[in-house]
């Protein structure tokens, strides 16, 4: 996670026109347009607008054809900017709005997501068992924290979700994330289908490392 102390010094929020319609939503962009900036503008464009993954025109249409028509909802949506652009229905656990994490959030001097009224108020488990969809599509979700996860190192939360859980309840999972950044997910350990494309943007400092993970049944 990049905090503010590690931000380049610049001012991104020019950006703004460029990435929301007159609405106020973010818009995809094809890959190339959006690689036209600087990317140290779009990390602090990222970390203002508390966004991970900047969803662009093939990273929509490949997702769409990877869910193939199936029943499919967004977890951890966030800001809401993938499900909308896929057109399924979008939850969050909204846990960064919680007091504790508020404050953990300002003590990192990085903006905690605030969800938009669009974005349902669930965790990833109720979310499932509530639309029973056939595809679960996450970007940048953390995993449910275990004990020994602090000792040893291992990206967690408490408020994170268990994706081994989702595995057993849908056809397919579908993760964009980065290898470096989700490096230490447990359910790399289960048989995946990996994909690398240069549309895949995200605020990560490696962009050679964005990734789409996909577990089917």
């Amino acid at each position: 996670m990049m905090t503010g102390k590690m931000l380049p010094k610049v001012d991104a929020s020019y950006l703004d026109r460029y990435f929301f319609n007159q609405a106020g939503e973010f818009q995809a962009m094809p890959a190339h347009d959006v690689r036209r900036y600087d990317h140290d503008h779009l990390q602090v464009w990222c970390h203002f607008k508390a966004r991970y993954n900047i969803p662009t025109t093939e990273q929509i249409e490949f997702l769409k054809e990877k869910i193939g028509g199936r029943a499919a909802i967004e977890i951890g949506a966030g800001m809401g900017d993938l499900g909308r652009l896929l057109g399924i229905h979008m939850t969050d656990s909204y846990s960064q709005t919680t007091p504790e994490m508020q404050l953990y959030y300002k003590m990192l001097n990085q903006p905690a997501i605030s969800p938009p009224p669009t974005v349902e108020k669930l965790d990833a488990i109720e979310a499932i068992k509530k639309y029973e969809p056939a595809v679960v599509v996450a970007s940048w979700v953390t995993q449910r924290f275990q004990d020994g996860d602090s000792e040893a190192g291992i990206g967690s939360s408490i408020f994170g979700v268990d994706e081994f859980w989702i595995l057993g309840h849908c056809d397919a999972y579908i993760f964009i994330g980065n290898e470096e950044v989700h490096a230490q997910k447990r359910i790399l350990e289960r048989a995946h289908r990996t994909f690398r494309f240069p549309w895949l943007v995200s605020r990560a400092r490696d962009q050679s490392k964005n990734v789409c993970w996909i577990w089917e049944r």
